[in-house]
């Protein structure tokens, strides 16, 4: 009985401690997480396109070599 105590006040502690850094936590403002939503989308849309037309150019690579 008393190791359940323990483990219930651990568990307690964990969340206790978590409700504690979660009020720590400087929260974006809406016009802040817009603009890192946007930065986001537009870097994820360059680098697939970087990627494929790196794709595209290895393709093409492997059949020049393949079909010589």
């Amino acid at each position: 009985m008393n190791a359940l105590k323990n483990i219930g006040r651990k568990i307690k502690g964990y969340f206790v401690d978590v409700y504690k850094e979660l009020r720590k936590v400087v929260w974006p403002t809406r016009l802040q997480l817009i603009n890192n939503t946007i930065s986001v989308l537009v870097v994820s849309f360059f680098i697939g396109a970087v990627v494929w037309a790196s794709d595209a150019v290895f393709v093409q690579l492997v059949k020049l070599f393949v079909h010589s």
